[in-house]
């Protein structure tokens, strides 16, 4: 039923627990096989997989390579996998007993799904500890979701070690990990190009089937030391998320929102490592930093206004929702939302984010009359060293039976909006005395 592909390399220290987690799995391992790729590894890691293989001859099957990367190793595994499923976790990580079980109580019998994804659940190394605060868990909240591929929106896929995949589908297309893809995404190029070619079938989001994703206390992973390369903000858009983009433009003739929210969720890691930061940007030269540019709008044509608007994960806060919306010519954020904070006593300040090419000239009213504004200020976000946003400030005092209202001179409609909810255009003193604290 399941074959399990794992790539690793310089791993030792990690692998008798994921080995152990394998084995406890309540799952007959006898419908199990476990493919590890040793790929080129300078440390323990080759004589570790050795001494289990002999223990678990059955179970486990043991490819020794040249270190040729995640890519390779994984599309070693998968030409001698024989699976129904096919899974790819990461030999530093841990299976729940149940994980396989869950997952097979999950295949629907008439084969429909593509794909079936796991909960991720962190293992904090450091601390011995486990929290399910992954960026992505909103996915699993609802319990057992299956939809089809192109109806998921946002409940995307970015990575292959917490999921499996109908190893048929996979033949079909001839598909692979390409390791051009660097310095991380092949896996989640690899998932998404398979959801695209079979975006009519099913896929399935289990939350009883739990993956631990270890965060190592040392931060050696690919996914930590990926901010330090530059092809992160090159090599990976092009051959990761822009591919993805043609691909999808080319069998579908159009780009839909699963797509468009997993190149969004991507780019939002880049915008809020380097907006103010021009320490971060240091590490790109001039060449780096306009291929950067490029690529960024190249993705960004491909992504819908509404997308955006609606968007609020990965931090898309407020800030950039109006930065993006201005600096890719989707246009203005309608209604103006602005953030109402209480910061005395009968004292409030008034903040709205502005494209700082068109700048926004709010009036605010109390109880229908011009306000007193007793301070005002207005600070200029950069985005490797380019404009990149604006916030504007105000500060009111209001008693508890005031109501409040701002005014936009270009005449649009302006809302209160409180943590990611709107209040309405208007707002009383009662409700602001009881706004919680920023």
């Amino acid at each position: 039923m399941f074959s399990l592909i794992a790539a690793a390399y310089n791993v030792a220290p990690y692998l008798d627990d994921f080995f152990a987690s394998v084995i406890a799995q309540t799952y007959g391992l006898a419908g199990v096989e476990l493919i590890v790729v040793n790929d080129g590894s300078t440390d323990e890691t080759g004589q570790i997989i050795d001494r289990w293989a002999a223990r678990y001859p059955k179970l486990i099957r043991v490819i020794h390579q040249k270190n040729g990367g995640v890519a390779a190793a994984r599309n070693a595994g998968m030409a001698q996998a024989k699976g129904v499923w096919i899974g790819f976790p990461d030999p530093d990580d841990i299976l729940h007993p149940a994980y396989l079980t869950t997952l097979a109580q999950a295949v629907d019998p008439e084969a429909t799904q593509v794909a079936i994804v796991a909960n991720l659940v962190r293992y904090i190394e450091e601390t011995d500890s486990y929290a399910d605060t992954h960026p992505m868990r909103y996915r699993f909240t609802k319990g057992l979701v299956s939809r089809r591929v192109h109806k998921t929106r946002d409940m995307i896929l970015q990575s292959v070690s917490h999921a499996v995949f109908r190893r048929a589908a996979l033949v079909a297309h001839g598909l692979r990990f390409d390791p051009a893809i660097k310095p991380t995404f092949e896996d989640g190029h690899f998932a998404n190009s398979l959801l695209i070619l079979e975006a009519d079938k099913m896929i399935s989001f289990v939350p009883e089937a739990v993956y631990y994703y270890r965060k190592r206390a040392a931060l050696g992973s690919a996914v930590d030391g990926s901010r330090d390369d530059p092809r992160w903000y090159t090599t990976q858009i092009e051959t990761g998320y822009l591919s993805l983009i043609k691909l999808a433009q080319d069998r579908l003739g159009h780009v839909p929102p699963f797509i468009q929210i997993n190149c969004l969720y991507s780019m939002m890691w880049r915008f809020r490592y380097l907006v103010d930061h021009p320490d971060r940007a240091a590490l790109l030269d001039s060449a780096t930093q306009a291929t950067l540019r490029d690529n960024l709008a190249r993705v960004f044509a491909s992504i819908d206004k509404d997308v955006i608007m609606r968007f609020h994960r990965a931090g898309c806060s407020e800030m950039h929702k109006v930065a993006l919306l201005a600096r890719y010519g989707k246009g203005l954020r309608d209604p103006q939302r602005i953030q109402p904070v209480k910061i005395g006593e009968g004292l409030f300040e008034f903040q709205w984010y502005e494209d700082p090419a068109l700048p926004v000239v709010l009036h605010p009213f109390v109880n229908d009359a011009p306000a007193k504004i007793l301070a005002k200020a207005q600070e200029q976000s950069l985005f490797l060293g380019d404009p990149y946003v604006c916030q504007s400030r105000v500060q009111i005092r209001i008693a508890d039976g005031d109501s409040v209202h701002f005014a936009a001179a270009d005449g649009r409609k302006t809302c209160f909006r409180d943590r990611g909810l709107d209040l309405g255009a208007q707002i009383d003193g009662a409700q602001l005395d009881h706004l919680r604290p920023v």
